[in-house]
């Protein structure tokens, strides 16, 4: 790669990061307490953002197996900077007045009542892991609502989409980089719809596609004190993976379809044919691909925005950064989680079995465009 495509991602995303302060998981941001957005917070200077993702990427010219032709530069740029853009944001979900903000409307005490008294029906789960099952239901079922065309704002009349627009000075204050423009079929009045990144006015909108949902369900687990991570799969999806400390691994929750610990739900049940599956969170970044397909050779043979030695050191590298600040223990005990991980994802690209639940199609409605957070 050379130092001009480097250099254009670096400026790209330094634009876009400015305002952000890469929350510390133990220690979450002061900020004042009249403000309610995440986006209000003070970021790192323009200076110190492209230095530290020049750092990161510092590992990829020196990686000869990165000689890709130039045809493939602009694909290879822009799926550097989509990772990269979404490393930088899962920061907001240990902001505390967005965690705080959350728990305001998830009604907890009515959650873990549920949990309880549905514990002896599931023989496998301890409290904490029926309780995501329970708040996964909450939030598919009672909290967040899919949008394919969002209703009339004056009459709640059908629309049809008519184009885009670009965000008023309001809607962009809560990440919305785009907007969709839909025309009613009724009154033929005009209906915009901000594709917010900002969770917590997700937490008032309460509506979207797969964006965000995930978007907002992470931040209702973190705000649980469940450990959470976001996951981007490059083709058409995203949600959320929620650690279980009695099972000792990542499970697999996608708040659109109310899916507990279905991974293969996309390529068995839906035909989907993932390329890459990164996971992200404050402390992470891990390829968690082999969890969500039957069969990891014929994904190999896909993936081919960037070497699998140049993406593992960028994810390594996204790695040391969160983790530096880290007290030495939660390192090692990530570290330790790390090398579980990795024997199960082997062993997850090689096994057959699918569960009956995981060949069920897709229940949520369609999703006219991937929305990533940061985009």
């Amino acid at each position: 790669m050379d130092t001009n495509t480097i250099d254009f991602i670096a400026q790209d995303l330094t634009r876009k990061y400015i305002a952000l302060r890469a929350a510390n998981r133990r220690s979450p941001p002061s900020t004042s307490s009249g403000s309610s957005s995440s986006s209000s917070s003070s970021g790192p200077s323009t200076n110190d953002l492209a230095r530290s993702l020049q750092r990161m990427l510092q590992v990829l010219p020196r990686t000869a197996a990165l000689s890709l032709q130039p045809q493939n530069l602009a694909e290879q740029k822009q799926f550097l900077n989509q990772l990269q853009t979404v490393n930088w944001e899962v920061a907001k979900y240990e902001n505390r007045i967005l965690l705080d903000k959350a728990l305001d409307v998830i009604p907890i005490t009515r959650l873990y009542e549920e949990a309880e008294s549905n514990l002896h029906l599931h023989p496998d789960d301890l409290l904490d892991d029926v309780l995501i099952k329970r708040l996964l239901a909450w939030f598919k079922r009672d909290f967040f609502t899919w949008v394919n065309e969002p209703p009339c704002d004056y009459c709640k009349g059908k629309t049809m989409r008519i184009g885009m627009s670009g965000p008023t000075s309001e809607e962009r204050r809560f990440g919305a980089g785009n907007v969709e423009l839909y025309m009613c079929t009724v009154c033929s009045r005009q209906t915009r719809f901000p594709r917010y990144n900002d969770p917590g006015k997700l937490l008032e909108t309460r509506r979207g596609r797969c964006g965000e949902w995930a978007n907002c369900f992470t931040l209702c687990c973190r705000a649980i004190g469940a450990e959470a991570r976001y996951v981007l799969d490059t083709t058409d999806h995203v949600w959320t993976e929620v650690y279980s400390e009695h099972k000792g691994r990542w499970i697999h929750c996608d708040s659109c379809e109310e899916a507990y610990d279905q991974p293969l739900l996309y390529s068995a049940g839906w035909g989907k044919k993932p390329s890459y599956c990164i996971a992200l969170s404050a402390e992470e970044a891990v390829d968690v691909t082999r969890r969500y397909t039957q069969n990891w050779a014929q994904v190999l043979a896909r993936r081919n925005k960037v070497s699998e030695d140049v993406l593992a050191q960028l994810l390594r590298r996204f790695r040391q950064e969160k983790q530096a600040a880290l007290p030495s223990e939660r390192v090692q005990e990530l570290r330790r989680r790390a090398e579980i991980e990795e024997r199960e994802l082997e062993e997850a690209s090689r096994r057959t079995a699918v569960s009956d639940a995981e060949m069920r199609g897709r229940q949520s409605g369609r999703d006219l465009d991937l929305f990533v957070i940061g985009h």
